[in-house]
């Protein structure tokens, strides 16, 4: 059960936001949910995600809600997206943007630091029956870590 809190937590938090989520929605709907509340987004039971700057595979729902709420809960309090530029052709999104956080939480094992970060993002995602079955994540890893304080 305790391996299921800090996702539950997070959908909690991030459902109090006034958004909800949008029943079978276009790839229009889904990725503008996605830019207004993260870690709502609706995920195929299969998904498979992968951050690229981690290169690190998440499988299944769990896997990559967690890796969300980690980003927009948990590790970075007042997260959000900025800038988003999205395309959509044939079951197929692309979501560029810069993600704005303050990280007061762990964050994938690093301590909290309190710093301010803002690291350009790309999230391309597979699109099917009204949700994300593949999704790729890509960003900096050097860029976010030194914006952490952290050196190379």
């Amino acid at each position: 059960a305790s391996a299921h809190a800090p996702l539950l937590t997070c959908l909690h938090v991030n459902s109090n936001h006034g958004k909800k989520r949008v029943d079978n929605p276009t790839p229009q709907q889904l990725l503008e949910q996605f830019i207004h509340n993260p870690p709502m987004l609706a995920l195929a039971d299969d998904i498979i995600l992968i951050d690229h700057a981690q290169a690190r595979t998440y499988t299944g729902r769990a896997a990559a809600e967690i890796l969300l709420c980690n980003f927009f809960t948990f590790g970075f309090t007042h997260a959000q997206i900025d800038a988003p530029t999205l395309t959509i052709d044939n079951g197929t999104a692309v979501l560029k943007f810069t993600f704005h956080g303050r990280q007061t939480g762990s964050f994938l094992g690093i301590a909290p630091t309190g710093r301010a970060v803002a690291v350009p993002m790309v999230l391309t995602c597979g699109i099917r029956d009204g949700q994300v079955w593949r999704a790729n994540l890509c960003y900096d890893a050097g860029t976010l870590l030194r914006q952490l304080g952290l050196a190379l």
